[in-house]
């Protein structure tokens, strides 16, 4: 792995893990001058876990040698009206107690350069710093779980994921994201892995932790 990508990707994320707001969080969770951060959805925790620097550096190694779970190809929009065919490995999708780590590679399909925009691999709020909106879904009880965000109290509009860092460019070689996202219902054995603009991922693992 190019370690410039790899300070980068973890540098981005860490950024991101300082008590976010869910975005599918219930509760809203006070800013750090007492007031309250606007939040989305109804069915996961206020704020994120803390994760330490080593778990996160761990993660993000291991898509080195990481055998894929699964893998989606599709093609996602760059610019001037174009499309460019994205591949997307999912490693491992890990439960804890209180949250949910994933793990996932990105490349271009036909190794070539692809330059990504802002609405590249986004949802509805595009984002150029982060994949906005990745989520996991319990095929059994449809339950969606998508990544931590935290909320602009201010402007009304999310600010920060905790996805690590969208390449500004994709090549063929692969760059390792990971994504921390609520706790999954302890009885989840496989998940959905949805990432935007690309076809979603079904049968992936679960494996658990600490419990």
């Amino acid at each position: 792995m190019n370690v410039r990508k790899h300070g980068t990707v973890l540098g981005g994320l860490l950024v991101t893990l300082v008590t976010l707001s869910a975005c599918t969080g219930s509760p809203e969770a006070p800013d750090a001058s007492g007031g309250p951060r606007q939040t989305a959805g109804s069915e996961s925790p206020s704020t994120a876990p803390e994760v330490s620097a080593e778990e996160l550096a761990l993660a993000l190694s291991a898509a080195e040698d990481a055998t894929p779970v699964g893998t989606a190809t599709g093609d996602v929009p760059v610019g001037g009206g174009t499309t460019r065919s994205v591949v997307a490995d999912a490693l491992s999708v890990d439960a804890y107690p209180d949250r949910t780590l994933v793990r996932f590679t990105l490349a271009s399909g036909d190794g070539q350069t692809i330059r990504l925009e802002a609405y590249s691999l986004a949802g509805a709020d595009w984002n150029l710093a982060y994949v906005e909106g990745l989520a996991v879904v319990d095929p059994e009880s449809q339950q969606r779980l998508s990544s931590y965000r935290e909320a602009d109290r201010e402007k009304g509009e999310s600010a920060f994921q905790t996805c690590s860092a969208k390449p500004k460019s994709l090549e063929a070689e692969k760059f390792p994201q990971t994504c921390v996202l609520p706790a999954l219902d302890p009885a989840t054995e496989t998940v959905t892995v949805e990432i935007p603009d690309l076809p979603a991922i079904e049968n992936v693992p679960v494996t658990r932790h600490g419990e």
